[in-house]
């Protein structure tokens, strides 16, 4: 029978041994956009020290890609995805690692080498990870990440409340509009000047 103290599977099954504090722990990360920068300050106050690979605001430390994987315990992906950082996060990123650590990916799933991570996760290199994206998307069944103990696998709904939908969608009837009075805030191909 399990006992009141969580050690065989805490009080009417409940698991009490596996959790970790994230007080006094590292969260690196990967990139600086809006999420990274809402992330920041949460991890901050929940006594975490806060690693970035690009320029966020105090009590963030702006570090290299090489420092972050080395010194997170956390590592939270935050970057576009480009022909470059396609599969940024390897098995040589995952050598990098600090042993013990976790991914996380809520970016966009080819970000992360999938079949790195299966074996960095099974090996122990890694501790685990949580991924919102994947390569595939649904997850096909006879993907290599089901099954593996220690990765959890989400189906890209982070954002996906009822709120979210409606301020995305007012955000970009907003933007529409500043588009068509050409005032674009958010244009990836701003009009040039005649030469």
């Amino acid at each position: 029978m399990p006992g009141a103290d969580g050690r065989r599977g805490g009080r009417r099954g409940w698991p009490r041994a596996d959790g970790h504090e994230l007080r006094g722990r590292t969260l690196g990360l990967i990139g600086r956009g809006a999420v990274a920068q809402r992330v920041a300050p949460l991890a901050a106050a929940f006594g975490m020290t806060v690693l970035c690979t690009g320029s966020l605001p105090a009590p963030v430390t702006r570090v290299t890609l090489d420092e972050l994987l080395r010194d997170a315990d956390f590592v939270s992906v935050h970057t576009a995805l480009t022909p470059l950082t396609r599969h940024l996060i390897d098995s040589a990123a995952f050598a990098r690692m600090k042993p013990g650590a976790h991914l996380i990916n809520t970016a966009r799933g080819p970000l992360v080498d999938e079949v790195a991570l299966v074996e960095a996760v099974r090996s122990g290199r890694l501790a685990g990870a949580a991924l919102d994206v994947v390569d595939v998307e649904p997850l096909p069944a006879d993907s290599i990440l089901r099954g593996v103990a220690g990765i959890t696998v989400f189906s890209h709904m982070a954002g996906q409340t009822a709120e979210a939908r409606l301020a995305a969608g007012m955000e970009g009837a907003k933007e529409l509009v500043a588009a068509l009075d050409g005032r674009p805030a958010h244009s990836l191909t701003e009009p040039k000047e005649p030469a």
